[in-house]
């Protein structure tokens, strides 16, 4: 089983930065498949991307936070999708606490 991580960035670009080095490490790369990132589009905030391996940004018009995390969990190729509000950070051996409660069949956990 793999994860595929759905992160929003709002106005915030070096969050993209920090959340990509912080899951690289503290998740096992071998159940993380990607990470995608979602952001609207606006004159404010249309700082480059960085690109990173195994990282996707898409830019939206929508503005709502269920569209634009429908948008990732579309192109997401995981079998576990996980979603992280605009500046959230996981919480540390988040991966294995993912597939450890999908093993159990929990169909759906919150990680505090």
């Amino acid at each position: 089983m793999k994860i595929s991580i759905i992160a929003l960035i709002d106005r915030d670009i070096t969050y993209q930065k920090e959340l990509t080095e912080y899951i690289r490490k503290n998740s096992s790369a071998k159940e993380i498949l990607e990470l995608i990132f979602v952001k609207s589009y606006n004159k404010e905030n249309a700082e480059p991307f960085e690109s990173r391996k195994n990282a996707t940004l898409f830019v939206s018009h929508l503005l709502s936070q269920s569209q634009k995390f429908d948008i990732g969990a579309i192109e997401a190729k995981g079998e576990i999708l996980y979603f992280l509000a605009p500046g959230y950070f996981p919480p540390a051996n988040f991966s294995q606490r993912i597939i450890e409660a999908v093993r159990n069949q929990h169909g759906f956990c919150a990680l505090k």
